[in-house]
């Protein structure tokens, strides 16, 4: 057989084992840890059958790679701006002594910044 038709296969069996990690998942109410360690397992098995025919897997696999990568530097990000944020209102309530309530009546230009920096 030729190179292309091996990563074809490649991609094929892949594709039957995440059908398995699904059936597990909604059929057999497998856990989350049993489908990672089986998924882990799946993954090192295919690596070793077809190694170095699965460019096509890989792509897939990078694709996926990429997407997670992104989540996770948004959601640091949103973390990093919500610590930040925390901070400062400790600061400027404990120590600044900065009235930030909503009921305060005397809105202060810090108070807006505080608004539109934070809050937004």
């Amino acid at each position: 057989m030729s190179n292309i038709a091996y990563d074809w296969i490649a991609l094929v069996v892949a594709a039957i084992l995440f059908a398995v990690l699904s059936f597990l998942k909604h059929k057999k109410n497998a856990g989350f840890t049993t489908r990672v360690l089986l998924a882990t397992a799946f993954g090192i098995i295919l690596g070793i059958a077809f190694k170095g025919h699965t460019d096509y897997v890989g792509a897939a696999g990078s694709i996926w790679s990429n997407a997670i990568t992104a989540l996770v530097v948004l959601l640091a990000l949103g973390l990093f701006h919500r610590a930040v944020c925390d901070s400062v209102h400790t600061f400027l309530v404990r120590v600044a002594r900065v009235d930030l309530r909503e009921d305060s009546h005397r809105p202060t230009s810090v108070r807006k910044w505080f608004d539109t920096a934070c809050l937004a």
